[in-house]
């Protein structure tokens, strides 16, 4: 969740390694900048190939700096969270990926919780439980980033994370710190004001509850108990792969079975066979097999149903 472009309308050129290596060697970072750098590890898929540079900011500053840096060289960047959600292609991420994961700041306030964008959503959550914080709950044991969830305005359990939300410090594609404020009108099933090219999110505030540990640690359980008995952590996947589009009547899972297409492969990738909305990447498997193998459901159920599936996962890199 929450991986996107940015400078996106740059003319990019291609620069001279040393160039690169010369600049981006300027920057002054808590863990140094390094090159070819396998990115499956890093995705739920587990597939992709490498990132031509990597870097791990661990603060704000550092991430302006790195952007800074790309922009005055024309480097094409990537931001990283947990790599839910997400596909990279076989060929790898062209120019600088920027893992958000050094973003970590948590802190909590008399009505409130912030959060740093790279931080793990269920690490948030188990904070807020240990503070006796109601919020956030119903995502637990989601593989998101707090930035990929608030992106994606993550929803399940009949909520989302917009009713809690109130605000974020975001970097604007003009290297400029701003803070967006909770507006409703912005707000809808997997729509977020954050989904423009070049927005970053660095932190994001949410406004929570009391409730007892006990309370908020059996829905933490619940929840985590129904994502396992669908399969979710069976095998290498990125949980749902098509938005649910409530016209269509039925979940796309559901419609998916229905047009028979569960256990259907292509190469390494499969639907699984206990969940029609899941694609699993066995091994040995390729991504572009994946995205094959997504474009092929797509066409079957438009065929058989009519409907027009949407991805949510998101394809990334060089295809």
């Amino acid at each position: 969740m929450g991986a996107y472009w940015i400078f996106q309308g740059l003319q990019v050129k291609v620069q001279p390694m040393d160039r690169i290596l010369k600049k981006l060697g300027q920057i002054n970072l808590t863990h140094p900048l390094r090159q070819n750098v396998t990115l499956a590890p890093l995705t739920t898929f587990k597939l992709g190939g490498p990132a031509d540079f990597f870097a791990h900011p661990t603060s704000p500053q550092e991430m302006v700096e790195l952007l800074r840096v790309a922009r005055e060289i024309e480097l094409p960047v990537f931001i990283l969270g947990q790599g839910a959600n997400l596909l990279i292609s076989d060929k790898g991420i062209r120019g600088l990926v920027i893992e958000t994961a050094g973003l970590d700041r948590l802190d909590f306030t008399p009505q409130g919780v912030t959060c740093g964008a790279g931080l793990q959503v269920s690490k948030v959550i188990e904070e807020c439980r240990n503070q006796e914080r109601s919020a956030l709950e119903f995502l637990y044991s989601m593989p998101s980033s707090i930035g990929g969830a608030v992106w994606m305005n993550a929803r399940c359990y009949g909520s989302e994370i917009s009713e809690h939300f109130e605000a974020a410090l975001c970097l604007t594609p003009q290297l400029e710190l701003i803070e967006i404020p909770f507006k409703s009108q912005e707000w809808e099933y997997k729509v977020s004001p954050f989904q423009v090219p070049g927005l970053i999110i660095l932190e994001a505030q949410f406004h929570t509850k009391r409730a007892s540990r006990e309370n908020i640690e059996a829905v933490m359980r619940a929840n985590e108990s129904d994502r396992e008995s669908k399969g979710h952590f069976r095998a290498p996947c990125a949980g749902s792969i098509f938005k649910n589009n409530r016209a269509f009547g039925n979940p796309s899972g559901v419609i998916i079975d229905q047009c028979g297409l569960k256990g259907l492969e292509i190469g390494g990738a499969q639907v699984a066979t206990w969940h029609g909305n899941i694609i699993i990447a066995r091994p040995g498997s390729k991504a572009a097999e994946v995205r094959e193998l997504i474009e092929d459901i797509k066409k079957r159920v438009l065929d058989l149903k009519g409907f027009e599936l949407e991805e949510e996962v998101i394809y990334a890199g060089e295809w």
